[in-house]
């Protein structure tokens, strides 16, 4: 009798150490916070914060000093079903930018939309792009439109050049599904002595927009020829006129607008 209580008190810690270690973690009663939600197009998005906001229709300068002005027309709000977990439903925001100054006003339509659905957040106007950031009170007559402006630069984006050949007739893809078709080339007049210029006619293909179609003064071929389209520099590297282009392509950085 004696053995068995030595054995049996001996047990005792052996089963509370089990005890304890079935006993369950302590959980936070606390939610973690969740971490930022990713955007619909995480390669357009810009990297700090709004640095021009409309209240209502009121136009603005587009930047401090500038005669062009920027306002918002007809701010809709549309409620967007849900297709599972990747394409939740929720409201979308759209809106018509518009920019006077020039010739006649530019107008472009920007949106906003729940992730999994397609945004066309940003806008160009010549070498300026608007991004919409985000619409407060949207229902309100004053609603305010938080904006980002950023012009082109001269400076190069790091990474390699692309390179293309076009024939006279045909287009080549850009990022973000946007077309270039090569049109052809021409000349003009010239002086006595000077060196004729080239002239390069494009039609720029994107979508949701009519086509732009320009012709460019790239110059003689003592010097680069090249020319600049929104934030695209174009420089021939060869060709044959009015035949084909070899053309190295590069993209060039933006800065803020003050």
């Amino acid at each position: 009798m004696r053995v068995h209580l030595v054995a049996l008190l001996c047990l005792l810690p052996l089963a509370a150490c089990a005890t304890r270690r079935a006993d369950p973690p302590v959980i936070s009663a606390v939610p973690p916070k969740p971490g930022p939600a990713a955007p619909t197009e995480p390669n357009r998005m810009p990297s700090t914060g709004p640095n021009l906001t409309l209240t209502g229709e009121q136009p603005q300068p587009l930047w401090p000093g500038s005669t062009a002005k920027i306002h918002c027309e007809g701010i809709a709000i549309k409620t967007l079903a849900g297709a599972g977990d990747a394409h939740p439903g929720g409201n979308g925001v759209s809106m018509t930018l518009v920019v006077e100054g020039g010739a006649a006003p530019l107008r472009r339509m920007v949106s906003l939309r729940p992730p999994g659905h397609t945004s066309r957040s940003h806008a160009w106007f010549d070498d300026t792009r608007v991004t919409l950031l985000d619409v407060e009170d949207p229902y309100e007559r004053g609603a305010r439109t938080l904006l980002r402006v950023e012009r082109v630069t001269d400076r190069a984006r790091p990474g390699p050049t692309t390179a293309v050949r076009v024939t006279r007739g045909q287009g080549f893809d850009l990022d973000d599904d946007v077309r270039v078709e090569f049109l052809g080339n021409s000349t003009k007049e010239i002086s006595r002595g000077e060196r004729p210029p080239l002239m390069v006619a494009v039609r720029y293909l994107v979508p949701g927009e009519q086509p732009d179609a320009g012709e460019f003064n790239v110059g003689s071929e003592d010097r680069p020829q090249s020319w600049r389209w929104r934030d695209y520099r174009f420089t021939i590297t060869d060709h044959a006129y009015d035949e084909w282009m070899q053309l190295a392509i590069d993209r060039l950085e933006l800065a803020a607008t003050p």
